[in-house]
């Protein structure tokens, strides 16, 4: 049995937030971005589960909330703790693009 790989070529991850222009120096009170500090796992076999933990933290120690914007077919992610799992099927060999929001 033939085993095919998934390459996930692009984890990209948006940090939507009002810190993310670096004023916080000016303006103290704005909201500081969320840092990734987790590394992407960028390839999956199908058939196989697929999970990759995104872990970020907050400079204002704020609650995070994630999502995915960009997303193959069946891939899903926990908004509160940033799993993301996917088992891709045979039809899904390929190529794709994935972006996660992180929004504090």
């Amino acid at each position: 049995m033939k085993k095919l790989f998934i390459v996930i070529v692009g984890l990209i991850v948006l940090i939507a937030v009002g810190g993310c222009l670096g004023l916080e120096g000016i303006f103290p009170f704005l909201n500081q971005a969320p840092n990734v500090i987790s590394e992407s796992i960028t390839t999956a076999k199908d058939g196989q589960l697929y999970s990759y933990l995104v872990m970020a933290s907050d400079p204002d120690e704020d609650v995070l909330s994630y999502s995915l914007i960009i997303k193959p077919e069946g891939m899903s992610i926990d908004s509160e703790s940033g799993l993301i799992n996917w088992t891709p099927a045979n039809d899904q060999i390929g190529v794709y693009q994935v972006i996660v929001e992180i929004s504090d």
